[in-house]
C-alpha cells in the first residue's frame, strides 16, 4: 500500500484521508487503483485534476476541492481563472 501512495502523492506529503480510508480495506483500494485515474493510463495530471475538482465543486466537496486546488492544480497547470471556472 505504501508503494501504491508514493507512486500517486507528491514527495513528502502524506497520503490524503480518502486514500488511506480506501486502503483499509485491501478489496476497496484495490478497486479503486484500478479504475486508473490515478496512474496517468486513463486520463493526464490535468484532466483528472479537473474532473475531480468539477465533481467537488457540483457536489459541495469544499474539504476536498480546497485540497486539490491547494495542493495540486499548480502542478496539472489549472490556472486561478480554471479554478473560477470550475
Amino acid at each position: 500500500v505504501q508503494q501504491s501512495f508514493d507512486a500517486i502523492m507528491p514527495a513528502g506529503m502524506a497520503p490524503l484521508v480518502l486514500f488511506t480510508t480506501m486502503a483499509s480495506s485491501e478489496r476497496a483500494w484495490s478497486k479503486f487503483r484500478a479504475g486508473s485515474l490515478l496512474d496517468g493510463r486513463l486520463l493526464s495530471l490535468r484532466e483528472r485534476e479537473i474532473v475531480i475538482d468539477r465533481t467537488c465543486a457540483r457536489t459541495g466537496c469544499e474539504y476536498e476541492w480546497g485540497v486539490h486546488v491547494a495542493k495540486f492544480a499548480e502542478k496539472a497547470r489549472i490556472t486561478a481563472t480554471d479554478v473560477a471556472e470550475l
